[in-house]
């Protein structure tokens, strides 16, 4: 940490690596805080200094916004991926997308709201906040997911490896068309390639589920990479029980090629179909290559989940507890017994239209 002194070589750091923020540093006010980047090569590691002594504790926020802003985000980078998240609030984006300029929004009401802080002689703290009010206005997800469908003319330049974006075989069986973006027109949902029937919709004119499943799509072929991690909050809406189950083999093909996918969900025909999967997987290998050739099957092989990279857990009675895992897939039990209690409510309901029908009810 040590003192406040800046060196000539320090001095050409610091312009350097925070030029834009020199207004903040040069502060009049922080004239005892001394943001000091200190380049060591300890071990051949570089290492960061900051001399943070000011004796003004109500310039400590400032700091604080500072440091958030930035030593909090480079630290977090060297230990997580950059998740790739579809929110449940992905089905208007699409359609609201071009309208959504949250950037340009915001700036405008902060800015308004800055003069405040002007007039106190704080424009660095007030300059802080307003970042800071930015960030945390809108769920960083959504935003997320707005800036991602608003990114696509420059995300389309390049393809994801090619294991990866073939999956998207899987979205255009589902919607039954393909994804495109279009200068002039936008994102537009158009028919298979060499279909009988051609189509080309603008965004205003899908539906459900073609919104649902675009994020999804335009992230498998454009920038999707081995190791990254995959977050769906509630994948089956608006997607038809056969869907879900397509849908089910295809986040089992993305783990496969070495994604880490999460979803929240309260589909028995996702968890059915997982199921089935960890049991494919189980199959000794001669039984499950005459399954898998006969005619009709519905499986690949790179559809197979292996047990051992499966985990679910259930919320309940105000905690979290991991379901039941063996050869035959997950025990997921708030499904099984509603379902238990619908089967038997229907059984006895048929069990009296029976007997009303003989004329056997008194």
């Amino acid at each position: 940490m040590g003192g406040s002194e800046v060196s000539a070589d320090e001095a050409q750091i610091l312009g350097n690596k925070f030029g834009p923020w020199r207004p903040f540093l040069d502060t009049p006010s922080y004239d005892r805080l001394a943001l000091l980047e200190r380049l060591y090569f300890l071990e051949g590691n570089p290492h960061i200094s900051f001399d943070l002594a000011d004796t003004k504790r109500d310039n400590a926020p400032t700091a604080h916004y500072f440091i958030d802003f930035n030593v909090f985000n480079f630290v977090a980078s060297l230990f997580f991926t950059h998740p790739h998240i579809c929110v449940s609030e992905r089905i208007g984006i699409p359609l609201f997308y071009r309208e959504l300029g949250i950037h340009k929004i915001e700036m405008v009401e902060h800015f308004q709201n800055l003069k405040d802080d002007l007039k106190s002689g704080d424009s660095a703290l007030g300059f802080m906040k307003m970042l800071n009010k930015i960030n945390t206005r809108y769920a960083l997800p959504v935003k997320d997911n707005i800036d991602f469908i608003r990114s696509i003319p420059d995300i389309i330049k390049d393809d994801s490896p090619p294991p990866l974006a073939e999956l998207n075989d899987y979205i255009v069986a589902m919607a039954g068309g393909v994804y495109r973006y279009q200068p002039e027109e936008g994102l537009v949902f158009a028919s298979k390639p060499r279909s009988k029937t051609k189509f080309a919709l603008t965004s205003n004119l899908w539906s459900s589920s073609v919104k649902a499943l675009s994020n999804l799509f335009f992230y498998l072929k454009h920038t999707a990479k081995p190791g990254q991690l995959l977050i769906i909050d509630e994948p089956e809406t608006h997607l038809t029980p056969q869907n879900q189950i397509i849908l089910a083999r295809l986040l089992a093909a993305c783990v496969n090629q070495g994604i880490k996918v999460l979803v929240t969900t309260h589909s028995d025909y996702l968890v059915k179909e997982f199921n089935n999967l960890i049991m494919l997987h189980n199959l000794p290998e001669q039984i499950r290559a005459t399954f898998m050739s006969r005619k009709g099957s519905p499986y690949k092989p790179g559809e197979m989940l292996n047990p051992d990279r499966v985990k679910a857990y259930i919320c309940q009675k105000g905690g979290v507890v991991a379901c039941r895992l063996d050869q035959y897939g997950l025990e997921v039990t708030s499904m099984d017994e509603a379902i238990h209690s619908m089967n038997e409510t229907a059984n006895e309901l048929v069990d009296m239209m029976e007997d009303a029908n003989l004329g056997l009810v008194v």
